[in-house]
Formats: C-alpha cells, sequence, structure tokens
C-alpha cells in the first residue's frame, strides 16, 4: 500500500527523540519568531495591520476549523471580545458550510488549517466568500490550497509539523491571534498596552514552563490510567480539548475533555478510584465553582492534577502546577504538560507517537480511506 509523502515523513524516526518531541521543544522558538515579526514594529504597519482595519469595522468574526484549529478559534473567542469587543464564533468547518450564517457580508470568516488542505475548512472559506464575507486563513504552510481561497493570509511559521499529533502548530495558531486581536483592539482605539506586554513574555515563560513539568509529566505517564479527565471554563475550554486529543492521538490513551459546569450535571458519575482528574483552576469568576468540585472530588478516590494561577491554593491533590500568569494568558501554558504526558505514555507502550497507530493495518487502511 503506496504512503503519501506525509505518512513516509510521520513514520521515519524509530527512537527518542521522534518528531512530536522536536516538536514540543520547538515551541519556545516559533512564538520567539512570531513576537519578533509582529511586536517588533508595534501594530501599524504591515500585514497584520492590513488585516486588522478590515476586521475592526465587522460585525462579527467567525473561526472555523476542526480538531485543534477549532479548539484555537474556542480561545479567539475569549481574547476578541475581551481585547478587541468584537463578538466571535468558533464554529465547526464543516456545520458553517452545511449551515451558514446569515448576514456574512457584515462579517469575517478566518479559517485554521495547519497544513493549509484542510478540505472542510477550505469549503467554509468558499461557503464565506460567496456570502460577502472577508476571508482570512491562518496556516503554516506556505503556498498551500488554502491561500488561493482567501482575502489574506497570515505569515507562516515553521512549516508543516512531521508529526502527525501536533504541538507547535497550535501554540503558534494561538500566538497569531492573540497578537491580531491586540491589533484590532489597537484599530478600535482600545488600550491593550498591558496585554500587549505580557504577551511578549510569553515565549521563555512558556519555555520555562516545560522545563519545570517534563519530569512530573514523565513520572505521570507511568501509570496506567483507565481515564483522564480534563476540565476547563472560559478561555481554557480548547485547552481541555486540544489536551484530550493529544492523548488520545499520541498515545491512546481514554481521554474526555468537560466544561466545568457540563461534568457536575452527570458525567463525574463515570470517574473511578485510579482515573486522572486535571482541573484548570483560575481566579476570578470560576474560582469557587471549580474549587468545591476539587473538594466534591475527593470523595472518589481520584487522582487530582489541578493547572491553576491561584498562588493561595493549599488543598491536598496529587500535583498542582503554579501558572505565574494572568487568566487571559493561561492556554499557552495549559496544553504544554499533557503533549509530554502523551509523549512519554506512547514511548512506555513501545508505541512511534508520531505515526499514532499506523502501523497497524486496520488503523493504516482507515486512515487512507478516511474522507478528507
Amino acid at each position: 500500500m503506496a504512503l503519501p509523502d506525509y505518512l513516509v515523513k510521520a513514520s521515519d524516526r524509530k527512537a527518542h527523540p521522534y518528531h512530536m518531541w522536536d516538536g514540543i521543544c520547538g515551541i519556545e522558538n516559533t512564538l520567539k519568531s512570531i513576537r519578533e515579526t509582529y511586536g517588533k514594529d508595534g501594530l501599524s504597519t504591515g500585514v497584520l495591520s492590513a488585516i486588522a482595519r478590515e476586521l475592526a469595522g465587522k460585525e462579527r468574526i467567525y473561526f472555523a476549523g476542526c480538531g485543534t484549529s477549532l479548539y484555537n478559534g474556542i480561545a479567539a473567542q475569549y481574547i476578541f471580545n475581551r481585547i478587541a469587543g468584537i463578538n466571535v464564533t468558533a464554529v465547526y468547518a464543516l456545520e458553517f458550510t452545511e449551515f451558514p450564517p446569515v448576514n456574512l457580508e457584515k462579517s469575517a470568516v478566518v479559517g485554521i488549517s495547519h497544513t493549509g488542505g484542510t478540505a472542510s475548512v477550505i469549503a467554509a472559506l468558499n461557503k464565506a466568500k460567496a456570502g460577502g464575507a472577508y476571508t482570512l486563513a491562518i496556516t503554516d504552510v506556505e503556498g498551500s490550497d488554502i491561500t488561493a481561497v482567501v482575502d489574506a493570509c497570515l505569515p507562516n511559521f515553521g512549516g508543516r509539523e512531521p508529526a502527525m499529533p501536533k504541538t507547535r502548530s497550535y501554540l503558534a495558531a494561538l500566538m497569531k491571534i492573540y497578537f491580531l486581536a491586540a491589533a484590532v483592539a489597537s484599530c478600535r482605539d482600545r488600550d491593550c498596552g498591558d496585554f500587549l506586554t505580557d504577551l511578549k513574555k510569553i515565549p521563555e515563560k512558556a519555555g520555562a514552563f516545560l522545563e519545570k513539568t517534563e519530569k512530573t509529566m514523565k513520572d505521570l505517564a507511568e501509570h496506567q490510567y483507565r481515564k483522564v479527565y480534563l476540565i476547563g471554563s472560559g478561555i481554557n475550554l480548547g485547552s481541555v480539548s486540544e489536551a484530550a486529543l493529544k492523548l488520545q492521538e499520541a498515545s491512546q490513551i481514554t481521554a474526555i475533555p468537560f466544561e466545568l459546569e457540563e461534568v457536575m450535571h452527570g458525567p463525574w458519575v463515570t470517574m473511578d478510584s485510579g482515573d486522572l482528574v486535571v482541573i484548570m483552576h483560575f481566579d476570578g469568576l470560576y474560582q469557587n465553582k471549580s474549587l468545591e468540585l476539587i473538594r466534591s472530588l475527593n470523595n472518589l478516590g481520584v487522582e487530582q492534577l489541578i493547572i491553576s494561577n491561584v498562588s493561595s491554593f493549599n488543598e491536598e491533590v496529587k500535583q498542582f502546577f503554579l501558572i505565574e500568569d494572568n487568566e487571559i494568558m493561561s492556554p499557552f501554558y495549559t496544553v504544554l504538560p499533557f503533549y509530554q504526558m502523551a509523549y512519554f505514555a506512547a514511548l512506555n507502550k513501545g508505541h512511534n507517537p508520531d505515526y499514532m497507530r499506523y502501523h497497524e493495518e486496520p488503523y493504516l487502511k482507515t486512515r487512507l480511506t478516511l474522507p478528507r
């Protein structure tokens, strides 16, 4: 069975370090490159500012994607609302194409595709353009199909990741979205100085956080957890889904993401002693509710891993990671430990994390016959 080039590349390493590890270790430098491009000369010149001027006058912006790209869009909902004062909706690209919103001529549609070849995203952008919307692509592959169907495209960084589970591309798209939100805010005369100051510190702080979490996540990866639950709210809704996806793809762990309120309306009864429950616990609106959940779950005997910026947290849990940053910047940190866990869990199982499960013929056949 002939393999497409991207699968040949994904399968070419036979031991650690695999391509996925390169992607994780390359996150800090990728974010630095984006900061250098968008942060060096301010927000008033170049491609970013031209795009921002188009977006600033729109009534609504849609971010269309699937999988990792959709999770970028979920974060964009909160960032653009808070920083730029524009309503944003994250949508599955396939659903957008079948049920496009009305009044698209007053909207912009941003299609996110790391490879630039995701058919459903390209179809959504074509539908948007036919409806009169301004269209923008965020991709990492120069000259890819998506760039031919949009009004504008943000510059590329890093090219296509060889590993099938993508890591640095999620953070790269997130960084672009944050800078874009700041540029739109500037066009709308909204102050975002403190936001930009914090954003420009992210590359080094994210790199330091990866160093801090590596040993712990390597140890946790040795456990044979029956299930891993990841619970978040607000701006980290996308983070818990992205983390779960990587645990599923790289190491075939049964990982289940939930919104904070949703998990308390029934799904918690599926948790058992020995499961790992991850909770994003940040100061603000959700703080008391997430703390109540943490305390309640102690009755079940589950192991809890808490990621938080609340330095006064003193509950007894399996593991606690402190993020020394505000909640708005937290998505740059919250996914990182689970990239590490997914990678190390795959190694412990003797799997190639780059290739997912395609070394098994039924899974390879399924991949090659799935509609893309």
